[in-house]
């Protein structure tokens, strides 16, 4: 890496939020130019039509593209314009927004969903997976003092990051853009943006020409074309290059990830429409090297521990009870806003005066303000958690607890005079046609956990009964039951069409809605170093995707790309071209 001579970039944006559909196109474009002009190949898109209705009284300064193809606009002044204000970058945007003298500089969405967001003179927040040297550099020029200007991030690693007047940083980028870079510093060009697509194809603009390596791409035609009009242009962004899916292409993807990286196995289904389109399971359940029970592959009806994928199933459970309660089949009838602490009382008599009004919808979205204790797995310990004063006002901030969960399964049983178990067996996974999940380990020969990659230490079977205490972790299942699971949701086989939406939209029992909606699991586990002693983990991931695509993997080792990463990516690939 080296230090390169390129040119200021500005990405300002002003005081405002606007929201519209996203937009999937197959590598449509967006040109900038001086002030607010703008051009594309397609002026029907959701970025373009917005474009159209602000290029009268704004400015554009840059426009960035996730994946999936959602986009964000910056404008000059201190706000943005998105398609999609549940990404994560956009969250970021907004919180900062509400800081006074804060005015953004840049925006990098990675092609493996990591991204970066820049604003005054360095400040900067980097999130998800991007390269880790372009991280470091990115903290280097801040910590020195530097003004940070810009990042880009390409396939393969690509990665550039502009810093003070001429600097750049970058890492894994093709040998022929760095050639131009040099160029550019022997020439003295101001370097003003350079765009990475998704096909391999890049483009770098300057105050004095511009270079690509492909001359055919559409964008690339249209920017010759301008240059002979005398159209001075900064800035250039290109949608992903994407199609239909083409499941082959999501299979090979995980398969070339996993297959013989793992000290045990990995098993996969994805759904289209409700109907599998891509299944696999390889490697071991049981490894070679574990003293009993040894050489037990993975098949796609070999349960695991899910842990946390739990918390969906008992969302799911209790809304179940909510829409039975509404028609009088079973418990009283409840309303998902009533305090949930009455519903509890008998059993669970002792709770503070802010606790008494947190409701079940906010037990459900992880919105309660419980302040961050142990996990509780009894009524009497939880009252410890009951008893405290809140870290925050209900409603007003999420945060990830098991506790929520556990209040949830208790609620259910107490308003359902049920037992959570029995009742989500036969009212949530039999309409399902899950018969096998269970809320305790498989008898013979469960399925261990490993390490990481090379190891063969003896594996941890996770062989424990989560009959009482199961709620937020402590369901069994294979992926074949995770594929009827999802299928059952989308097929309403238990909620119905209305409650479905609510939960998505809400986000009961989810973790995230970008590029859908996501639940993660991990149950790690160690003995200790003493001889023979046992460590491992289980990783598991279910996907609710936009596009009519459901996914789940289980991976039992310790991986350095969890699960919900792989399906991620491999939902991109099988769309690009």
């Amino acid at each position: 890496m080296k230090t390169r001579n390129v040119s200021r970039i500005l990405c300002c944006c002003f005081a405002w939020i606007g929201v519209a559909a996203s937009a999937r196109a197959a590598g449509d474009f967006v040109i900038l130019g001086e002030g607010n002009a703008f051009w594309s190949n397609n002026l029907k898109t959701p970025v373009c039509k917005e474009l159209l209705k602000l290029h009268k009284d704004h400015t554009f300064h840059s426009v960035a593209f996730t994946p999936s193809g959602d986009w964000i606009a910056l404008l000059e002044g201190n706000g943005y314009y998105t398609s999609n204000t549940n990404l994560p970058a956009c969250k970021k945007l907004t919180e900062l927004q509400k800081a006074n003298g804060t005015t953004f500089k840049a925006i990098a969405l990675g092609p493996t969903r990591g991204w970066t967001v820049l604003w005054n003179q360095n400040g900067n927040w980097t999130k998800g997976d991007v390269p880790e040297e372009a991280f470091k550099k990115i903290v280097e020029v801040s910590k020195g003092g530097g003004t940070l200007r810009s990042v880009a991030y390409g396939p393969d690693g690509a990665w550039v990051v502009l810093f003070d007047k001429t600097g750049i940083w970058c890492g894994n980028i093709p040998d022929d853009l760095g050639k131009v870079f040099d160029n550019a510093i022997k020439n003295n060009l101001t370097v003003r943006c350079v765009c990475f697509t998704t096909s391999g194809t890049w483009i770098c603009l300057t105050n004095n020409g511009w270079w690509t390596n492909n001359l055919n791409h559409p964008a690339c035609k249209m920017i010759a074309s301008l240059e002979k009009e005398h159209r001075p242009i900064h800035w250039v962004a290109v949608a992903p290059e994407i199609g239909p899916h083409d499941f082959a292409k999501w299979a090979d993807y995980l398969h070339r990830q996993c297959d013989g990286k793992l000290p045990g196995g990995y098993a996969f289904e994805v759904l289209h429409e409700g109907k599998v389109v891509a299944k696999g399971a390889e490697g071991w359940a049981r490894a070679p090297w574990q003293p009993d029970s040894p050489s037990v592959k993975w098949t796609l009806d070999k349960p695991m521990g899910i842990a946390s994928v739990s918390k969906t199933v008992t969302a799911v459970g209790l809304l179940r009870l909510w829409e039975e309660s509404q028609t009088g089949r079973n418990g009283k009838k409840f309303s998902l806003d009533d305090p949930f602490w009455p519903h509890i009382k008998t059993i669970c008599p002792e709770a503070s005066a802010d606790v008494k009004n947190i409701t079940i919808r906010q037990l459900l979205s992880q919105k309660t303000g419980f302040k961050q204790m142990a996990s509780y797995e009894n009524p009497k310990d939880l009252e410890k958690l009951l008893t405290e004063p809140l870290a925050y006002k209900p409603g007003s901030h999420y945060a990830y607890d098991n506790n929520n969960f556990y209040v949830a399964r208790l609620v259910l049983e107490q308003i359902g005079h049920v037992q959570y178990t029995p009742y989500v067996k036969e009212h949530v996974l039999k309409p399902m046609g899950i018969t096998r999940m269970e809320t305790h380990f498989q008898a013979q020969q469960p399925t261990c956990g490993y390490g990481k990659s090379g190891t063969t230490r003896p594996g941890f079977p996770f062989d424990w009964n989560c009959d009482a205490s199961a709620g937020p972790a402590g369901w069994y299942a294979s992926i074949t039951d995770l594929g009827r699971f999802l299928s059952g949701l989308r097929d309403h086989k238990v909620l119905t069409p209305q409650t479905t939406d609510m939960m998505y939209k809400e986000m009961l029992g989810w973790d995230t809605s970008e590029p859908g909606w996501e639940k993660n699991g991990g149950w790690f586990w160690d003995e200790g170093s003493a001889p023979g002693s046992r460590a491992g983990a289980l990783r598991s991931s279910i996907f609710h995707f936009p596009d009519d695509v459901d996914a789940a993997m289980l991976i039992n080792s310790d991986v350095a790309t969890p699960p919900e990463d792989l399906l991620k990516q491999a939902w991109i690939t099988s769309m690009q071209k």
